[in-house]
Protein backbone atom coordinates (compact mmCIF):
# COMPACT_ATOMS: atom_id res chain seq x y z
CA UNK A 1 0.00 0.00 0.00
CA UNK A 2 2.80 2.42 0.90
CA UNK A 3 4.67 1.81 -2.37
CA UNK A 4 1.53 2.18 -4.49
CA UNK A 5 0.73 5.42 -2.67
CA UNK A 6 4.25 6.62 -3.49
CA UNK A 7 3.60 5.87 -7.17
CA UNK A 8 0.51 8.09 -7.06
CA UNK A 9 2.40 10.85 -5.29
CA UNK A 10 5.21 10.80 -7.85
CA UNK A 11 2.92 10.99 -10.88
CA UNK A 12 0.35 13.46 -9.52
CA UNK A 13 2.75 15.62 -7.47
CA UNK A 14 0.17 15.53 -4.66
CA UNK A 15 -0.56 13.51 -1.54
CA UNK A 16 -4.29 13.21 -2.10
CA UNK A 17 -5.04 12.33 -5.74
CA UNK A 18 -5.38 8.84 -7.21
CA UNK A 19 -4.45 7.92 -10.78
CA UNK A 20 -6.98 6.29 -13.07
CA UNK A 21 -6.69 2.68 -14.20
CA UNK A 22 -5.69 3.90 -17.67
CA UNK A 23 -2.55 5.45 -16.21
CA UNK A 24 -1.67 2.19 -14.48
CA UNK A 25 -2.12 0.35 -17.78
CA UNK A 26 0.03 2.87 -19.65
CA UNK A 27 2.88 2.74 -17.15
CA UNK A 28 2.56 -0.88 -16.07
CA UNK A 29 6.25 -1.65 -16.66
CA UNK A 30 7.27 1.40 -14.66
CA UNK A 31 4.89 0.48 -11.83
CA UNK A 32 6.19 -3.09 -11.68
CA UNK A 33 9.80 -1.94 -11.66
CA UNK A 34 8.99 0.53 -8.88
CA UNK A 35 7.34 -2.19 -6.79
CA UNK A 36 10.52 -4.27 -6.96
CA UNK A 37 12.83 -1.36 -6.28
CA UNK A 38 10.85 0.18 -3.43
CA UNK A 39 10.47 -3.16 -1.66
CA UNK A 40 14.26 -3.09 -1.21
CA UNK A 41 14.17 0.55 -0.10
CA UNK A 42 11.39 -0.26 2.41
CA UNK A 43 13.47 -3.10 3.83
CA UNK A 44 16.66 -1.02 4.12
CA UNK A 45 14.79 1.84 5.79
CA UNK A 46 13.21 -0.33 8.48
CA UNK A 47 16.30 -2.46 8.96
CA UNK A 48 18.30 0.69 9.72
CA UNK A 49 15.82 1.92 12.31
CA UNK A 50 15.48 -1.48 13.95
CA UNK A 51 19.24 -1.82 14.31
CA UNK A 52 20.24 1.75 15.21
CA UNK A 53 19.87 1.12 18.94
CA UNK A 54 17.53 3.95 19.93
CA UNK A 55 14.20 3.30 21.72
CA UNK A 56 11.45 2.57 19.20
CA UNK A 57 7.70 2.13 19.22
CA UNK A 58 6.40 0.28 16.15
CA UNK A 59 3.07 1.63 14.93
CA UNK A 60 1.66 0.23 11.70
CA UNK A 61 -0.72 1.92 9.29
CA UNK A 62 -3.07 -1.04 9.71
CA UNK A 63 -3.20 -0.50 13.49
CA UNK A 64 -4.25 3.12 13.00
CA UNK A 65 -6.97 2.06 10.59
CA UNK A 66 -8.31 -0.88 12.62
CA UNK A 67 -7.89 0.30 16.21
CA UNK A 68 -6.91 3.98 16.26
CA UNK A 69 -7.73 4.64 19.91
CA UNK A 70 -5.94 1.55 21.18
CA UNK A 71 -2.90 2.22 19.00
CA UNK A 72 -2.59 5.90 19.90
CA UNK A 73 -3.24 5.22 23.59
CA UNK A 74 -0.41 2.69 23.63
CA UNK A 75 1.88 5.17 21.86
CA UNK A 76 1.12 8.12 24.16
CA UNK A 77 1.49 5.93 27.24
CA UNK A 78 4.89 4.78 26.00
CA UNK A 79 5.92 8.38 25.36
CA UNK A 80 4.78 9.31 28.86
CA UNK A 81 6.85 6.51 30.34
CA UNK A 82 9.84 7.70 28.30
CA UNK A 83 9.32 11.26 29.54
CA UNK A 84 9.43 10.14 33.17
CA UNK A 85 12.33 7.83 32.48
CA UNK A 86 10.87 5.02 34.56
CA UNK A 87 11.30 2.29 31.96
CA UNK A 88 7.68 1.20 32.08
CA UNK A 89 5.87 -0.10 29.03
CA UNK A 90 2.77 1.58 27.68
CA UNK A 91 0.63 -1.17 29.21
CA UNK A 92 2.18 -0.61 32.66
CA UNK A 93 1.48 3.12 32.48
CA UNK A 94 -2.10 2.44 31.47
CA UNK A 95 -2.52 -0.06 34.32
CA UNK A 96 -1.18 2.45 36.83
CA UNK A 97 -3.74 4.98 35.66
CA UNK A 98 -6.70 2.66 35.79
CA UNK A 99 -5.71 0.71 38.89
CA UNK A 100 -2.82 0.87 41.30
CA UNK A 101 -1.35 4.17 40.13
CA UNK A 102 -4.37 6.34 40.81
CA UNK A 103 -3.71 8.47 37.79
CA UNK A 104 -0.08 9.24 38.49
CA UNK A 105 1.51 12.25 40.18
CA UNK A 106 -0.23 15.59 40.17
CA UNK A 107 2.54 17.10 38.06
CA UNK A 108 2.47 14.39 35.40
CA UNK A 109 0.37 16.47 33.02
CA UNK A 110 -2.94 15.67 31.35
CA UNK A 111 -3.84 12.01 31.05
CA UNK A 112 -4.16 10.21 27.75
CA UNK A 113 -7.86 9.71 28.40
CA UNK A 114 -8.36 13.43 28.92
CA UNK A 115 -6.47 14.17 25.73
CA UNK A 116 -8.73 11.85 23.75
CA UNK A 117 -11.83 13.39 25.33
CA UNK A 118 -10.61 16.85 24.38
CA UNK A 119 -9.98 15.82 20.79
CA UNK A 120 -13.35 14.11 20.55
CA UNK A 121 -15.22 17.17 21.86
CA UNK A 122 -13.43 19.64 19.60
CA UNK A 123 -13.12 17.44 16.53
CA UNK A 124 -16.42 18.33 14.90
CA UNK A 125 -15.95 22.04 15.58
CA UNK A 126 -12.43 22.00 14.15
CA UNK A 127 -13.61 20.15 11.07
CA UNK A 128 -16.41 22.62 10.48
CA UNK A 129 -14.14 25.61 10.96
CA UNK A 130 -11.34 24.28 8.77
CA UNK A 131 -10.85 26.05 5.47
CA UNK A 132 -8.03 23.82 4.27
CA UNK A 133 -8.54 22.50 0.72
CA UNK A 134 -6.50 19.37 1.49
CA UNK A 135 -8.29 16.04 1.65
CA UNK A 136 -6.10 12.96 2.26
CA UNK A 137 -5.97 10.29 -0.40
CA UNK A 138 -8.44 7.51 0.36
CA UNK A 139 -6.56 4.45 1.52
CA UNK A 140 -7.34 0.94 2.59
CA UNK A 141 -5.59 -2.09 4.01
CA UNK A 142 -4.29 -4.26 1.18
CA UNK A 143 -6.17 -2.15 -1.34
CA UNK A 144 -3.28 -2.08 -3.80
CA UNK A 145 -2.91 -5.88 -3.87
CA UNK A 146 -5.60 -6.15 -6.55
CA UNK A 147 -3.19 -4.50 -8.97
CA UNK A 148 -0.88 -7.49 -8.73
CA UNK A 149 -3.60 -9.60 -10.35
CA UNK A 150 -3.05 -7.64 -13.57
CA UNK A 151 0.72 -7.57 -13.19
CA UNK A 152 3.35 -10.02 -14.39
CA UNK A 153 3.01 -13.52 -12.91
CA UNK A 154 4.97 -13.92 -9.72
CA UNK A 155 5.45 -10.18 -9.10
CA UNK A 156 3.90 -10.26 -5.63
CA UNK A 157 6.16 -13.14 -4.64
CA UNK A 158 9.17 -11.17 -5.90
CA UNK A 159 8.19 -8.12 -3.87
CA UNK A 160 7.75 -10.23 -0.73
CA UNK A 161 11.16 -11.85 -1.26
CA UNK A 162 12.85 -8.47 -1.85
CA UNK A 163 11.26 -6.93 1.24
CA UNK A 164 12.30 -10.00 3.24
CA UNK A 165 9.85 -12.51 4.76
CA UNK A 166 11.57 -12.33 8.20
CA UNK A 167 11.13 -8.55 8.20
CA UNK A 168 7.47 -8.84 7.17
CA UNK A 169 6.78 -11.48 9.80
CA UNK A 170 8.48 -9.30 12.38
CA UNK A 171 5.88 -6.63 11.69
CA UNK A 172 3.09 -9.20 11.95
CA UNK A 173 2.29 -9.66 8.28
CA UNK A 174 3.26 -13.35 7.99
CA UNK A 175 3.41 -13.62 4.19
CA UNK A 176 2.34 -16.98 2.82
CA UNK A 177 4.69 -18.70 0.41
CA UNK A 178 3.79 -19.37 -3.18
CA UNK A 179 4.44 -23.09 -2.70
CA UNK A 180 1.78 -23.17 0.03
CA UNK A 181 -0.78 -21.65 -2.31
CA UNK A 182 -0.65 -18.21 -0.75
CA UNK A 183 -0.57 -14.88 -2.52
CA UNK A 184 2.40 -13.53 -0.58
CA UNK A 185 0.29 -11.60 1.91
CA UNK A 186 -1.84 -12.70 4.88
CA UNK A 187 -5.62 -12.78 4.65
CA UNK A 188 -5.81 -11.42 8.18
CA UNK A 189 -3.26 -9.34 10.06
CA UNK A 190 -2.06 -10.39 13.48
CA UNK A 191 -2.86 -7.49 15.81
CA UNK A 192 0.04 -6.17 17.89
CA UNK A 193 0.18 -7.19 21.53
CA UNK A 194 0.67 -3.88 23.30
CA UNK A 195 0.39 -5.38 26.77
CA UNK A 196 3.41 -7.61 26.29
CA UNK A 197 5.45 -4.84 24.74
CA UNK A 198 6.05 -6.57 21.41
CA UNK A 199 5.77 -3.24 19.65
CA UNK A 200 8.56 -1.70 21.72
CA UNK A 201 12.32 -1.77 21.29
CA UNK A 202 13.94 -0.48 24.50
CA UNK A 203 17.15 0.64 22.81
CA UNK A 204 20.68 0.69 24.15
CA UNK A 205 22.03 3.06 26.78
CA UNK A 206 23.60 6.18 25.33
CA UNK A 207 22.61 5.42 21.75
CA UNK A 208 21.51 8.26 19.48
CA UNK A 209 20.40 8.20 15.86
CA UNK A 210 22.23 10.54 13.50
CA UNK A 211 20.34 11.05 10.25
CA UNK A 212 21.97 11.84 6.90
CA UNK A 213 25.46 11.35 8.27
CA UNK A 214 28.15 11.71 5.63
CA UNK A 215 29.73 8.38 6.61
CA UNK A 216 26.51 6.41 6.26
CA UNK A 217 25.54 4.96 2.88
CA UNK A 218 22.59 6.61 1.20
CA UNK A 219 19.28 4.82 1.34
CA UNK A 220 19.06 5.17 -2.45
CA UNK A 221 21.87 4.79 -4.94
CA UNK A 222 22.83 7.90 -6.86
CA UNK A 223 21.43 6.43 -10.06
CA UNK A 224 18.15 5.21 -8.51
CA UNK A 225 15.54 6.20 -11.10
CA UNK A 226 12.68 5.94 -8.62
CA UNK A 227 13.91 8.68 -6.34
CA UNK A 228 14.19 12.31 -7.43
CA UNK A 229 14.25 11.24 -11.07
CA UNK A 230 10.52 10.54 -10.84
CA UNK A 231 9.96 14.30 -11.06
CA UNK A 232 11.73 14.27 -14.43
CA UNK A 233 9.66 11.25 -15.48
CA UNK A 234 6.39 12.95 -14.54
CA UNK A 235 7.24 16.19 -16.30
CA UNK A 236 8.29 14.29 -19.41
CA UNK A 237 4.85 12.69 -19.65
CA UNK A 238 2.85 15.77 -18.67
CA UNK A 239 4.54 18.40 -20.80
CA UNK A 240 6.16 19.98 -17.78
CA UNK A 241 3.10 19.51 -15.56
CA UNK A 242 0.91 21.55 -17.93
CA UNK A 243 -1.04 18.46 -19.05
CA UNK A 244 -1.41 16.33 -15.91
CA UNK A 245 -2.20 12.65 -15.98
CA UNK A 246 -5.88 11.81 -15.40
CA UNK A 247 -7.02 11.20 -11.82
CA UNK A 248 -10.06 9.46 -10.36
CA UNK A 249 -11.52 12.65 -8.90
CA UNK A 250 -10.45 16.11 -7.85
CA UNK A 251 -8.44 18.78 -9.60
CA UNK A 252 -4.98 17.58 -10.71
CA UNK A 253 -1.83 19.57 -10.05
CA UNK A 254 -1.17 21.70 -13.09
CA UNK A 255 1.27 24.42 -14.11
CA UNK A 256 -0.10 27.10 -16.42
CA UNK A 257 1.79 27.04 -19.68
CA UNK A 258 3.58 30.34 -20.40
CA UNK A 259 2.15 30.18 -23.93
CA UNK A 260 -1.41 30.35 -22.57
CA UNK A 261 -0.89 33.48 -20.46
Amino acid sequence: DAIDSYFNMCLTNTHHLSLTEEVYDEFRCTWEAMMRNEAKIWSRFHRWWLSCGVPLFVLRYEDLRNSPEEALTALTNWLEARQHGDGRSGAEVLASKSGGGGGGDSDSGPSTEAAFDSVEESGSQAAAASTSPYTPRVGGIGKSLRRFEKASPGLLGEVVALAGPPMLRGFGYHPATKEAGGNGFPDALRPPNYEKGRTVRPGKAGKIAVLNHSRDPELRAADDKFGRYMTVFRKKHTDGDTKPLPVVSGVPYRLISPAST
